[in-house]
């Protein structure tokens, strides 16, 4: 009789040591759902974030860049690029929008404009070419810039409250381009395009 309540009891105990492995196992398979789910909001908020500038920047060029003159923009040539980057070091992106179709481009180069942090127009560059280098170097705060312009790199310093807007007659630009500089549409014909 001793020897069943002792079978009985073992038995029990078993019982419970798998039904505690089961809800174990269950509790870290939730666990790893919920890391999985965890993984994709950065891609979410990514996306997310994305329409969002998308949206304000076409705000910004048909309400106040060229709001006197969309009308007159062909369809076709209502397509912009963007880049985002900090270059004045205020730990909030401004925001570069370039253009490559006939309305925006002639012989000389492309108009470029740029919006502060809130998407409001800071400036236009004109006859640029692509890419825009943001070197690390600074001017008042801001990162110089190297626009490509009738045929040569020239240097733009942040003077008073802009760039100089016409890189084509500023100083050019001879040091070598290094590495850790950033590139603003290096490859811009292969780049994703909006339209407004």
């Amino acid at each position: 009789m001793r020897i069943i309540f002792i079978l009985l009891i073992t038995l029990m105990f078993s019982a419970c040591s798998k039904e505690n492995t089961k809800i174990t196992q269950n509790k870290q398979d939730t666990i790893k759902t919920t890391e999985s789910k965890k993984d994709t909001i950065p891609q979410t908020d990514k996306s997310k974030n994305e329409a969002f500038i998308v949206s304000k920047i076409k705000d910004a060029l048909v309400n106040n860049v060229y709001k006197s003159e969309i009308g007159l923009i062909p369809k076709e040539d209502r397509k912009f690029y963007f880049s985002a980057i900090d270059i004045n070091g205020d730990s909030r992106n401004e925001y570069f929008v370039a253009f490559s179709n006939s309305y925006f481009c002639g012989s000389g180069g492309c108009t470029v404009v740029m919006l502060n942090s809130e998407f409001k127009p800071k400036q236009t560059f004109t006859v640029v070419s692509y890419p825009i280098i943001v070197l690390n170097a600074k001017t008042k705060g801001w990162n110089d810039l190297v626009m490509h312009s009738g045929g040569k790199d020239h240097i733009l310093k942040h003077i008073k409250e802009n760039y100089p807007s016409n890189p084509s007659v500023m100083p050019e630009y001879t040091d070598a381009i290094g590495n850790d500089c950033v590139k603003l549409f290096d490859d811009i014909e292969s780049s994703t395009s909006y339209e407004f």
